[in-house]
């Protein structure tokens, strides 16, 4: 420390004898260009007395922000260095509270379909999840042959669970109409949820949400690969925000500049496949190239591989969390956490769950993780 202290001293001091040798022969020019003064003025006089001892003065000054220079760099030295702001992060995948599951939170209360993994989510200091119902009671179901639709008081499910932030850019959001969206997008907000990939207009549904947590700035963009059924995307209305692998990286790399740490919410891939394909692979690592930090992916239903690729990682689904469909590919969920600061992603985890009645609980036998052996 006192080495490095004796250096920024060395080094303030040549810089000031630098800028005091310009500052010099800068005054020196001006005084000898300068014309005249008029001895019959007031200010004049001033003048004539201000410029009688320049050099001397000037070293004065150079002296004095020498010392100013020096302690500034004494005081930042000698003051700790400040430590990587981290928030530790969790995200899991599809959630839907309507349908069945609707009818077993009306049996039982709001804490039931999270009641297992309660303590793991608000562990976090930032809990996400994709939201695959909309919240409504005025919003008429579209007609199509998979259509939810949520009661707006079971937010409290989100709410209770520690959900802070979820994606509506998703291929059920608008299972309601526009007025279901709206509906959705007040209700979490009176709820003090934030949402990605929704807004009154495209514009806004494609911006990124940016929370401060931690002092740590994260930027949320939320994106769904699949058309809507029935109700289209609009740009000046109510909707959500599509994928378009066009645009996908120069919006990453805007909210890159808004932002320490992006991550990207993507609604894609085949309904119960195992695996990404391959361009789904090529465009998450686009997506990590362009400045994305963690890309989280949702829709199959089924748990897929986690990526670490460059400098970023990659869940490609997390699959289904609270969902009422016993299909035995659909049962295994994991609850992604990590670590995020200004140095990226760290310290990644899957903590193990299977569907027990549609909701979520932890694998506490360790007899075998069905995910590794595939």
């Amino acid at each position: 420390m006192l080495k490095r202290l004796i250096w920024s001293a060395e080094a303030c001091f040549s810089f000031g004898i630098g800028l005091r040798a310009r500052a010099t022969h800068r005054f020196t020019s001006l005084l000898a260009n300068a014309p005249e003064p008029d001895l019959s003025s007031t200010e004049a006089s001033f003048a004539t007395v201000r410029s009688r001892h320049p050099i001397t003065k000037l070293k004065q000054a150079s002296a004095l922000q020498t010392l100013i220079m020096l302690a500034i760099a004494a005081a930042i030295l000698l003051s700790p260095p400040a430590p990587d702001t981290s928030v530790t992060f969790a995200a899991v995948g599809d959630v839907m509270l309507a349908r069945g599951i609707g009818k077993r939170i009306t049996e039982n209360s709001t804490k039931w379909p999270f009641a297992h993994v309660r303590d793991k989510l608000r562990a976090a200091d930032l809990t996400f999840c994709n939201l695959e119902f909309p919240f409504t009671h005025d919003g008429l179901k579209v007609n199509k042959p998979f259509c939810f639709k949520g009661d707006p008081a079971n937010v409290a499910c989100l709410t209770d669970a520690g959900f802070d932030i979820v994606s509506l850019a998703n291929n059920h959001t608008l299972d309601c109409g526009r007025d279901g969206l709206t509906d959705t997008m007040r209700t979490l907000d009176a709820a003090s949820v934030a949402y990605a990939g929704a807004g009154p207009t495209e514009a806004d549904a494609r911006a990124p949400r940016i929370l401060t947590v931690n002092g740590l700035r994260i930027a949320i963009l939320a994106r769904n690969a699949w058309l809507p059924e029935i109700v289209w995307y609009r740009t000046d209305a109510p909707t959500i925000a599509p994928l378009d692998p066009d645009t996908i990286e120069d919006e990453i790399r805007a909210a890159a500049r808004q932002a320490d740490v992006v991550i990207v919410s993507v609604h894609w891939g085949e309904e119960f496949a195992k695996h990404p394909c391959p361009d789904q692979i090529d465009l998450a690592h686009k997506m990590i190239d362009a400045g994305a930090n963690l890309v989280i992916g949702h829709h199959t239903h089924t748990l897929q591989p986690i990526e670490e690729y460059h400098k970023g990682v990659i869940a490609y689904s997390l699959g289904n969390f609270v969902f009422d469909n016993s299909r035995p590919v659909c049962l295994d969920s994991r609850i992604f956490t990590c670590r995020l600061s200004r140095s990226g992603v760290s310290d990644v985890k899957l903590i193990p769950t299977h569907l027990d009645h549609w909701r979520p609980a932890l694998w506490h036998d360790l007899w075998h993780d069905p995910w590794h052996d595939q």
